[in-house]
């Protein structure tokens, strides 16, 4: 698990838990802050400066930053008016993956590439003669030469471009032509502001400014809103009243659409770019179709008011405790799913239960298989294990007599994650833990996640012989693991959960052959003598007879790294039993085995 400190400004998710995002400027946290789409002002608590990190996800543990890679989309088709080219900008280092808007949670999706100040655009230099004509006071600067590819164009006359103006140029989509902003035009807060129209490929214009910095474009952005008298509404495309947040391709910002007293109006900003354009149009989808295809990287995604419809469906889905924890998850949605929701559960500090970092779902359509979406996971093996006793499996579940789903645990660089689906519902979920044992999280999940389901348990022809051999008070407690048919020795293999303090575990083994059995006891035994005594009656390590009143064998006690362990074997029946208990406490082992051979 690697961190990255961020390099450049980027919206990340509040570390303070107070808001859906922070924007962090490069050196700290902002009071910046957005909520369903909307951003707001909200100062950073005095304690604690917890720094991002982007966690780059390892094979075992599946990029769902918890939802999958969904399938591919088509980019729209290019408009007329040029590329986006932001991406011309020479990159001065390799800026941390996973920093993009849509790629906040490092466990699930995605990597973004910040965008870096350019090389200056060289531009064909044309000079305008200031004619003196009779009764002709007004010179207007003339814009002529043809304009370099991905670039807008403009000329060196008064003083324009300056540094700033430049700045606002190079970044504009190409197909334009821009002169210095007139006085009635021009914005006092910027340092620059050029007015920039387009050729006959592109319905738009343009007026674009630069800013000290992003607070200063940000009042500029809040004005323009409010001076439009504008509220948030619902709109994919930006054909209608919105503000918000816009996320597409590598990039970020914000975005405004509303009527102006010039026709539809679109501002938008990218990145951590002080800049702020404004396009103004005749026609409000053809300015949309541009701007999403020729402005900014597409296809173009504005976040919409949390829940939607379809996510309150998809809340409704879930125990109301953890409901009201959830959030929309901010990525690419899962194909076929009704919502992505992110939740993280509130810890109790003053408890031993699982802490619980994230927890991941997705509601899906009925007609979806949530099943093959589930087992596509790399998850343990089918039928194996048991995560209520401890040991990594993926099982079915039920709830009452009703088998509903499936679940699974395993831990991967000691965090527990679980995975599982809900026919009921066509829920699938995954949640993450900070613990290494799998039990807690278990009991975590029946009580919060589907409340009152129970591990199913099931075993095949071998495991049921060798349960045969578990004494009954303990056979409830027995799961089984897999068996990997090259190298073990053994074709079954239960793990069990016995009540008895101190005693650790219990593991039972059945082997086809004697032979078998025999060399497994040989290759255990290793350099510990034979016949150096019975466990109950000598120090360790020790090897001798064991007998009781219906069966008899051998076995070898030993304490290893501080753990005592005895490994017990019944020639006859093919069955062998290792107990492990706390320290090196032998004896409480050779009771144990005394009360349940």
């Amino acid at each position: 698990m690697v961190a990255y400190r961020p390099l450049e400004p980027q919206w990340h998710r509040d570390p303070f838990g107070r808001h859906e995002l922070r924007f962090w400027d490069g050196i700290a946290w902002t009071e910046r802050v957005a909520d369903n789409g909307v951003e707001g002002v909200d100062p950073v608590p005095p304690t604690g400066a917890p720094q991002p990190t982007f966690v780059q996800p390892t094979e075992a543990e599946p990029a769902v930053e918890p939802s999958p890679p969904p399938l591919p989309s088509e980019p729209a088709a290019a408009q007329p008016g040029g590329p986006f080219n932001f991406d011309d900008a020479e990159l001065d280092y390799e800026p941390p993956k996973a920093v993009g808007l849509e790629q906040l949670d490092g466990a699930k999706k995605g990597v973004g590439k910040l965008l870096a100040a350019g090389a200056l655009l060289l531009v064909v230099i044309v000079a305008g003669f200031l004619v003196l004509g009779s009764g002709d006071d007004d010179a207007d600067s003339e814009i002529a030469g043809e304009a370099n590819e991905g670039s807008s164009e403009t000329s060196q006359v008064d003083g324009f471009p300056s540094a700033s103006e430049q700045n606002v140029i190079d970044r504009l989509p190409g197909g334009f032509r821009c002169q210095r902003a007139a006085d009635d035009r021009a914005v006092g807060s910027a340092e620059g502001t050029v007015d920039c129209s387009a050729d006959q490929t592109a319905p738009v214009e343009i007026l674009a400014s630069s800013f000290a910095d992003r607070s200063a474009s940000d009042s500029y952005v809040d004005q323009l809103v409010a001076d439009a008298q504008v509220e948030y509404v619902p709109s994919g495309d930006c054909t209608g009243a919105t503000t918000g947040l816009w996320t597409g391709g590598d990039f970020s910002g914000r975005v405004a659409c509303f009527e102006g007293s010039d026709g539809p109006m679109l501002a938008w900003t990218v990145g951590a770019e002080p800049i702020v354009n404004v396009a103004t149009a005749t026609d409000a989808v053809e300015l949309s179709e541009w701007w999403q295809t020729s402005a900014v990287p597409g296809p173009v995604r504005i976040l919409q008011p949390f829940p939607t419809p379809r996510e309150a469906e998809a809340l409704q889905q879930v125990p109301a405790e953890l409901a009201t924890t959830c959030t929309r998850f901010i990525g690419q949605p899962t194909e076929g799913s009704v919502g992505s929701l992110e939740c993280r559960p509130a810890n109790d500090a003053d408890t031993d239960s699982a802490i619980v970092d994230v927890v991941y779902l997705d509601v899906f359509e009925e007609d979806f298989d949530i099943d093959a979406f589930y087992n596509a996971f790399d998850l343990p093996r089918a039928d194996k294990g048991g995560c209520r006793v401890g040991v990594p499996g993926n099982n079915s579940y039920s709830v009452g007599e009703e088998t509903i789903g499936r679940v699974a645990c395993y831990v991967n660089e000691g965090r527990t994650w679980m995975h599982w689906y809900d026919s009921r519902t066509q829920l699938v979920g995954q949640a993450n833990f900070t613990d290494a044992d799998v039990v807690e999280p278990y009991e975590w999940w029946t009580g919060n996640a589907v409340v009152g389901a129970t591990e199913d348990r099931t075993f095949d022809r071998a495991e049921s012989n060798v349960l045969e051999s578990v004494p009954a008070s303990l056979a409830d407690s027995c799961v089984s693991e897999p068996v990997n048919a090259e190298n073990d020795r053994w074709n079954a293999k239960l793990r069990c959960q016995p009540d008895a303090d101190g005693v650790l575990s219990v593991t039972y083994f059945n082997f086809q052959t004697q032979r078998r059995i025999n060399n497994e006891f040989t290759t255990r035994r290793g350099e510990i003598e034979a016949d150096t005594g019975t466990c109950a009656a000598s120090g360790v390590p020790a090897e001798g007879p064991w007998e009781s009143a219906e069966n008899s064998g051998r076995e070898i006690c030993e304490v290893r790294q501080g753990v005592a362990e005895i490994f017990s074997a019944n020639f006859d029946d093919k069955v062998a039993v290792l107990v492990a208990a706390e320290n090196d406490d032998i004896d409480r082992l050779v009771a144990w085995l005394n009360e349940n051979r």
